[in-house]
């Protein structure tokens, strides 16, 4: 919840004109956001805890609540106290090995890799418009390990920021992730399909061995946890109310209403190949 806040803030901030009413409200809404328990710093001992984060981790969301505060509300000093904790040493190894996501044997957190991405832009964005030119590099370069982890996957969202931002320095990666990204455009199933897709009907389907989330505990009474051994496309499945929460060994998928089921993930996408310059105007 706190990642979406925070990108839906930033994205009305930057999308309205100067001297449009709303952006006041933003700036008033970025200064009550430092109240609320996920953005609190310190946060308080009761009544306040993070089930998301241990406390002997350090945790970027106060920091990047309290440079957004500052840059909305002109305040320098809420944007130095961000970037002291968003220079932890924690936090800057952990955008080193990418910033979140995982992926061995058919195992990940699919929602967690969403989370990622919208942290990493939420982030990249901030810096961007601080003058700690380092630790921007640090995040902008955590899209591009990010996208490493997952290239085996299709994860054209992953693969647009990274070709995007131009942080794969070996030229092979850089034409594979744009690939990536420019198939998962040609690709999507839009308008989306209103029609169920049951994998385990296909004689090659064989289940994982691995259940997905294994972490929940409750594979053995949670038909959900079944996977399979084999991804599918996007042309080969139903794409439901937001895709890039979901993974590619879902055993089934489906149905959606397509005249109520947004097509954002697609804009999502979209959007990221324009403003990384993957794709122009006319494409």
């Amino acid at each position: 919840m706190g990642h979406g806040l925070k990108l839906g803030l930033i994205a009305g901030w930057d999308a309205l004109p100067a001297d449009d009413p709303l952006r006041p409200e933003i700036a008033a809404h970025a200064l009550a956001m430092l109240s609320l328990c996920e953005f609190a710093n310190p946060r308080p001992a009761e009544g306040c805890r993070d089930p998301d984060n241990s406390p002997l981790f350090p945790d970027g969301d106060p920091g990047e609540a309290l440079i957004f505060a500052g840059i909305t509300n002109d305040d320098p000093a809420k944007v130095e106290a961000g970037l002291a904790i968003l220079n932890d040493p924690l936090l800057t190894l952990y955008a080193g090995i990418g910033g979140g996501p995982i992926y061995i044997y058919g195992i990940s957190d699919w929602s967690g890799n969403n989370l990622t991405l919208v942290g990493h832009l939420t982030q990249q964005w901030l810096l961007a418009r601080t003058a700690d030119v380092n630790l921007s590099n640090v995040w902008r370069n955590a899209s591009g390990e990010a996208w490493r982890v997952l290239r085996t996957l299709e994860m054209p969202v992953h693969a647009a920021l990274a070709a995007g931002l131009g942080v794969l320095t070996d030229p092979a990666q850089q034409a594979e992730a744009t690939e990536q990204a420019l198939w998962g455009l040609r690709s999507f199933p839009f308008p989306k399909h209103s029609y169920p897709v049951d994998y385990r009907i296909r004689a090659d389907w064989v289940l994982s061995p691995y259940p997905s989330l294994p972490w929940k505990l409750d594979w053995t009474t949670n038909p959900g946890r079944m996977q399979g051994l084999v991804g599918h496309g996007m042309v080969e499945t139903s794409v439901d109310a937001y895709r890039w929460n979901a993974g590619p060994l879902d055993i089934t998928a489906g149905p959606v209403a397509p005249d109520t089921t947004p097509g954002v993930d697609y804009l999502f996408l979209y959007w990221m190949a324009r403003s990384g310059g993957l794709i122009g105007p006319s494409d």
